[in-house]
């Protein structure tokens, strides 16, 4: 599939020896779009660990006092437009969309970058003696509005789609990539929710939201399938990987209507050891793994 592929642009970082950190981009009808953050990799510290052995992301380094960049990176002719915004830690973008003159660019944000290290196993067993834990993990979906004909370096403003926690965020992208849309499904991830990691449906325009949960359940990221020849945004359905605190050994996959999050059946898997708890979910090859 590379032998098409072809340069569309070169951005240089902000910084040259302090690479950001980027873990998605986001794609509009006319637009790549990158988000350029104050969490970098200083290539020093990336040396060093690999003389060391060390793992490479203590090679990174947040910088608060810095603001966040937006790149907007026309996919004609590979012209850049560099915005200002707010700092912010952002790991998934939801969406981008052009309306009216303007780009839209939705993302799942953090205030910081400790969710990094929430991810170490070591604070993973000491969150229940950590009071900042909870804190670490704090994301809000927000949606930024650039004028497409605004000065480089402008300030970006954003506004809060829904007060809620969510990670994971997907969307019918066969329709709505890069396009208008309606709705995001994802997981909730504010860990003193009652419903933490409950599948979760957001109407980004209004706000409003359904989730899906049980007891001792914790589902994977949301995929959603449309329905053949659907033309509703959301006639489809949602499947996820669900594990389960009180059988280590099952794993069930779950099929919700779309538009309700209702279930409309189950499969499950027993294991012959307990199952990891996964984000993107797990990948099986075809071809027999050899050890």
């Amino acid at each position: 599939m590379f032998e098409s592929v072809q340069i569309v642009a070169t951005v240089n970082p902000r910084w040259f020896i302090h690479a950001c950190y980027m873990h998605s981009f986001g794609m509009s009808e006319n637009y790549f779009v990158l988000i350029e953050q104050p969490l970098t990799l200083s290539l020093s510290s990336f040396v060093k660990c690999q003389l060391n052995g060390d793992a490479y992301a203590s090679a990174l380094q947040w910088y608060p006092e810095h603001e966040t960049h937006i790149l907007v990176i026309s996919r004609a002719d590979g012209s850049v437009k560099r915005y200002r915004t707010k700092t912010v830690f952002f790991l998934h973008i939801i969406n981008c969309f052009e309306r009216n003159g303007k780009l839209f660019i939705d993302m799942c944000t953090y205030q910081d970058a400790k969710i990094i290290d929430a991810m170490y196993m070591d604070a993973i067993r000491s969150n229940q003696n950590n009071l900042d834990y909870a804190k670490w993990s704090v994301t809000r979906p927000r949606r930024y509005e650039i004028s497409l004909d605004a000065p480089e370096m402008s300030l970006v403003e954003s506004r809060l789609i829904a007060d809620i926690g969510c990670e994971m965020p997907r969307i019918n992208y066969e329709l709505h990539n890069g396009r208008p849309y309606k709705y995001f499904y994802g997981n909730l991830s504010d860990i003193t929710n009652p419903q933490a990691g409950a599948l979760v449906k957001v109407n980004a325009d209004t706000g409003e939201m359904i989730t899906w949960k049980e007891r001792n359940s914790y589902p994977s990221e949301p995929v959603f399938i449309p329905r053949p020849g659907a033309v509703d945004e959301d006639d489809g359905v949602i499947v996820s990987a669900v594990l389960w605190s009180d059988d280590e050994n099952a794993i069930d996959l779950i099929v919700l209507d779309a538009r309700t999050l209702q279930e409309l059946g189950r499969a499950r898997f027993r294991t012959p050891t307990p199952a990891p708890k996964c984000l993107h979910g797990w990948f099986k090859s075809d071809t027999p793994l050899v050890t």
